[in-house]
């Protein structure tokens, strides 16, 4: 991840109050600050136990647990390319609380409030009590930088607790545990019929399951909802069985990557197919990212 200054706030029209994954991070930077971001854009790790098939394999022999390795793949360079929220259990399983980031220390060691959340995290609502997250992470923000300063992260930890923002935070994991409790907005693909100005927007319900899950909470798309869709790719699950370029939804013939799924990389600051002339519905053209917007 990449943390833009204020001054390129104004410049590149970037959000400097995020972090931006470093893929995109790179579309708005010039040679000279490059190597401020990371020199790879994606990392990611693969078990070589796993029940894998390759493309080249005949379906007849694939069995119903065997996994397309192209298919997980792909679902984790999306990830890699910003669907990712950073809000999390930062503080453990001793605290049922949610932040939007970890907490982090000044160049004296002193805990000091929370990092910058992911650029994913702008674009979430709290449907359960009609809020941007955005604004809730700004209460914790100023919880947090509001308990005095420590080198003992553990005394700094029970000073957090008797913030109101810490009760906050744990209303926030109740949220997170919600059916349909959160959701990502972004701007609609569709043509508005009111004016060539206006803008619609529409949105994606996010993975909220009964009990947080580390690591597909939040950054993934309704596991239920959205099976058998063309936004499936970016379920919290796999599909075993399925090659990736044979996949058609029901009543739908998308390619792996649904308009939802463009959308919200859209929103994020990638410029997709989206963009281009021709998409005025929802059931035109195959999706595909493109470069910054």
């Amino acid at each position: 991840m990449y943390s833009f200054t204020q001054n390129d706030s104004l410049s590149l029209g970037v959000d400097w109050n995020y972090m931006y994954p470093s893929g995109l991070a790179k579309q708005y930077l010039n040679e000279t600050f490059m190597p401020l971001a990371d020199n790879f854009d994606v990392s990611a790790r693969f078990n070589s136990d796993w029940n894998w098939f390759l493309d080249d394999e005949i379906m007849g022999r694939i069995q119903a647990g065997d996994y397309q390795l192209e298919q997980i793949v792909f679902h984790e360079i999306i990830h890699g390319l910003g669907f990712i929220s950073s809000w999390y259990t930062w503080l453990g399983d001793g605290d049922d609380v949610l932040l939007p980031g970890y907490v982090v220390r000044n160049a004296s060691g002193l805990c000091v409030g929370l990092s910058k959340p992911y650029i994913f995290n702008k674009f979430m609502a709290d449907n359960v009590n009609n809020i941007w997250f955005k604004d809730h992470a700004e209460v914790l923000r100023a919880g947090t930088e509001s308990v005095t300063p420590t080198d003992n992260y553990t005394l700094w930890l029970e000073r957090f607790r008797r913030t109101p923002a810490f009760s906050r935070a744990r209303t926030l994991l109740r949220v997170s545990q919600s059916h349909m409790g959160v959701t990502f907005w972004f701007r609609s693909p569709a043509k508005p019929n009111s004016s060539a100005t206006s803008i619609l927007w529409d949105y994606a319900f996010l993975y909220s399951p009964d009990g947080f899950a580390p690591g597909s909470s939040l950054s993934h798309v309704d596991n239920k909802m959205y099976d058998a869709t063309e936004d499936w790719i970016m379920r919290p699950s796999g599909s075993p069985g399925v090659k990736l370029a044979d996949y058609r939804p029901q009543a739908r013939r998308y390619g792996p990557v649904g308009w939802r799924i463009l959308a919200m990389l859209r929103a994020l600051g990638w410029r997709t197919v989206l963009d281009q002339p021709g998409w005025g519905d929802y059931g035109r053209g195959i999706g595909g990212v493109v470069g910054a917007a």
